[in-house]
């Protein structure tokens, strides 16, 4: 069973409470609670690597997220792409991703706390990716962000999952820091617990930068505490504007 809290997806801290800025959800695994600004039409797209190791060799390319800011706070967006595993004895075997529809909705900053939060509610299509499978495959996640001072922030998300007849509960902790006007770097944890299987924690860390006012570059890399393989990865985001044709201030 594919995890959709595996997926490499986003680095929520570095622009938490910052929707000026170009908001990202990838390369981590987390989501952020900034939605992007009403007009725009962003695209995060990556790749990563599994180097063989004890298991198979794996290569997910592409990861494509697209959002489309539809109001105030609120985003629609498509995920998708396809995966690629390389096994000694069963040889190459490649698979399109199950691709994904969500809602992102920002509930804004709760009160004097300054924790920004928003909910994500995805529906996953199996049929699109399996012809032998039917119905879709819903999650529900709500993400929290904080800043402290103008450089460091943390996120956290804590989500469920409904994949076939099985339940996965998920929640991350991850925090980041502004090197420079130009350059972020972060570190996470995360775990997903299925209702029919052992947990799974893993962790990762990366770095983005600005390239202009429309785009970020990033990598990251990363492993788990149960034996899992490495993975290191790559990928780009970048913003047009619809009918909102203000560009976003760069910077992570």
């Amino acid at each position: 069973m594919r995890l959709a809290v595996l997926v490499l997806l986003c680095c929520p801290v570095l622009v938490a409470a910052q929707p000026e800025k170009l908001a990202v959800d990838r390369p981590d695994q987390s989501e952020s609670a900034t939605t992007i600004p009403a007009g725009s039409f962003q695209v995060e797209s990556g790749f990563a690597v599994l180097p063989a190791g004890n298991g198979p060799a794996g290569l997910d390319l592409p990861a494509v997220t697209l959002r489309l800011g539809l109001g105030d706070h609120v985003e629609f967006r498509a995920e998708g792409g396809a995966s690629r595993t390389y096994d000694q004895e069963r040889g190459e075997d490649w698979a399109m991703n199950t691709p994904e529809l969500a809602l992102k909705v920002g509930m804004g900053e709760g009160g004097g706390t300054g924790i920004t939060t928003a909910v994500l509610a995805k529906a996953g299509i199996p049929a699109w990716a399996d012809a032998g499978t039917t119905g879709l495959w819903p999650s529900l996640l709500l993400a929290a962000d904080r800043d402290f001072g103008e450089r460091f922030g943390l996120g956290t998300n804590v989500g469920m999952a409904w994949e076939e007849a099985a339940s996965t509960a998920f929640c991350s902790l991850s925090g980041g820091l502004d090197v420079s006007p130009k350059l972020g770097v972060f570190a996470e944890l995360y775990s997903a617990f299925p209702e029919d299987g052992e947990g799974d924690h893993r962790w990762d860390c990366g770095a983005f930068w600005a390239v202009g006012d429309r785009m970020l570059m990033d990598a990251s890399f990363g492993s788990g505490f149960q034996g899992q393989g490495w993975f290191v990865g790559a990928g780009f985001s970048f913003r047009v504007g619809l009918w909102n044709t203000s560009p976003p201030t760069s910077g992570p």
